[in-house]
């Protein structure tokens, strides 16, 4: 008997003919996809009539489709709509009044309804509550937040008998919020804060496809061209397709080869002279990431010549704990070591849940082991970023191979557009964890700067004479009442108005 082939592949395929990666897509049985990885596959096409053959194939369904913003939508998933739907075959929906433009929703002839929407922050996703949606797809996935995802699964179900919920997203690499899709489908491993039973690889697809898999673009030689004379990260990423180098990235010298101690080939035991500290950036609802650091001379397996170098040999990320837990935590991991510092995020300084604050619920936990209480770390941001680059760029930071996300996390950081010599602050765990790395290298590697007050009293110091002494004292007392506001006026000696 010839193969049926359902009414809705018949209608599509007289105008939309899929080339291999694009079929690949459609045809994976995964729970969730990720098609694309570069510039010019036909991605966002492929994602559009995904969702169009949902809305066919189960009548009654409802199908959603997102990018961050509306303009974002607008000139793109909306404007493919219009050209290769609205203007070619629009009798596939049933006619182009069954496309309402202003609610941005088309109404499928058989009860099907596909909506097209957007989500510039979490607080957006709500407005997505109210409906089940058999095919949710994100345009340009590393533009959203982890929870917006995982916000969204909670209305990937459909009650159409037969149907089969899933959801997919088309990106580029790169991205604020990248590190999530990377680890998902990429490293196919949990995301940090997931359960183990939260994720299972079959469950993820990852279907790669550039330029030349598109035979539009594929024999373009100028715009190959163009790609290819892109600045080295934009081309890595829009091009290549790669996931450790792209456009705007902070750290783009991180080097695991360079970088990353690698201790099953060149194993190291730390000398005990050797100082070692630790550095927390703290947080409850996001993450709280702890380091352990130290500094000494050595040979590193990718040098010749012995250096000072820090190595970054152990990372602990933790997510609402108390700072009672969190010190208890830390200090069980260092057992048997002698931690000279603990540098600890400003604001944990200032932030309570109970009468204590967190530093000291941490160090509560810590005194009683012999560990120091923590200190408040330095949080010059500038500062912090560009010392952390340069001893990439020295080879003289190492981060030990069993340190995962931290491994993970460096590379990720955007830089913000605003204040170039800064990263762009986001909600994600490799913001926490690179925090928690800027906090520990910058403070003890670069103390603050020494108060004014000692500096004037070593200067003293050095002054022999009593009346050159007092004078000047004299003059720098009144220096500070200037630049401090007004203060009690000293009394001059007679003797000095003789």
């Amino acid at each position: 008997m010839p193969i049926e082939i359902p009414e809705h592949e018949i209608r599509i395929s007289s105008v939309y003919n899929p080339w291999e990666k694009q079929r690949r897509f459609h045809a994976s049985p995964a729970r969730f996809r990720l098609f694309g990885g570069a510039q010019g596959p036909g991605k966002s096409l492929a994602l559009l009539w995904e969702g169009i053959m949902h809305c066919l194939q189960y009548a009654g369904s409802n199908s959603l489709l997102l990018r961050r913003t509306y303009p974002e939508l607008d000139s793109g998933l909306i404007d493919h709509f219009e050209k290769h739907v609205l203007a070619r075959c629009p009798e596939i929906i049933g006619g182009r009044k069954n496309f309402n433009r202003t609610n941005r929703v088309v109404n499928f002839s058989n009860g099907s309804k596909l909506r097209f929407g957007y989500c510039e922050a979490f607080k957006d996703v709500y407005q997505y509550d109210s409906a089940e949606y058999v095919f949710i797809g994100l345009d340009e996935l590393t533009q959203f937040q982890f929870r917006v995802w995982e916000h969204l699964r909670l209305r990937n179900r459909c009650p159409v008998p037969g149907s089969r919920p899933c959801m997919a997203g088309a990106t580029n690499p790169g991205g604020e919020n990248a590190e999530w899709v990377k680890a998902l489908w990429i490293d196919r491993k949990p995301f940090p804060g997931m359960e183990t039973y939260q994720y299972d690889a079959k469950d993820y697809d990852f279907i790669p496809a550039n330029v030349f898999d598109n035979p539009v673009y594929a024999n373009d030689l100028e715009y190959i061209k163009n790609l290819q004379e892109m600045s080295p990260g934009l081309r890595a990423q829009r091009l290549e397709g790669r996931w450790d180098k792209f456009e705007g990235q902070f750290f783009g010298n991180f080097d695991p080869s360079r970088h990353v101690w690698d201790s099953r080939n060149h194993p190291f035991e730390i000398p005990a002279w050797w100082p070692k500290w630790v550095s927390i950036d703290w947080g409850f609802a996001h993450h709280t990431a702890v380091h352990w650091h130290t500094h000494g001379l050595t040979t590193a397996p990718n040098t010749k010549e012995p250096q000072k170098i820090v190595i970054t040999y152990r990372e602990m990320i933790q997510r609402e704990k108390t700072g009672d837990d969190l010190g208890k935590l830390i200090a069980d991991r260092c057992e048997g070591e002698h931690i000279t510092n603990v540098y600890l995020s400003p604001d944990a300084f200032a932030k309570k849940e109970s009468v204590r604050t967190i530093a000291t619920q941490i160090g509560d936990a810590l005194a009683p082991r012999g560990i120091p209480r923590p200190g408040m770390a330095d949080n010059d941001r500038v500062g912090g970023w560009n010392l952390m680059y340069q001893l990439l760029e020295l080879d003289q930071w190492m981060v030990m191979d069993s340190c995962v996300d931290t491994i993970r996390s460096i590379p990720m950081p955007m830089r913000d557009p605003e204040k170039l010599e800064d990263v762009k602050k986001t909600d994600s765990l490799a913001d926490d964890v690179c925090d928690s790395l800027r906090y520990g290298i910058k403070t003890y590697l670069q103390p603050r700067k020494v108060p004014e007050k000692l500096i004037h009293e070593a200067k003293m110091a050095t002054i022999p004479d009593l009346m050159s002494k007092y004078l000047y004292n004299f003059e720098y007392q009144n220096k500070r009442s200037s630049s401090t506001g007004p203060v009690r006026q000293k009394i001059v000696p007679g003797w000095m108005k003789r």
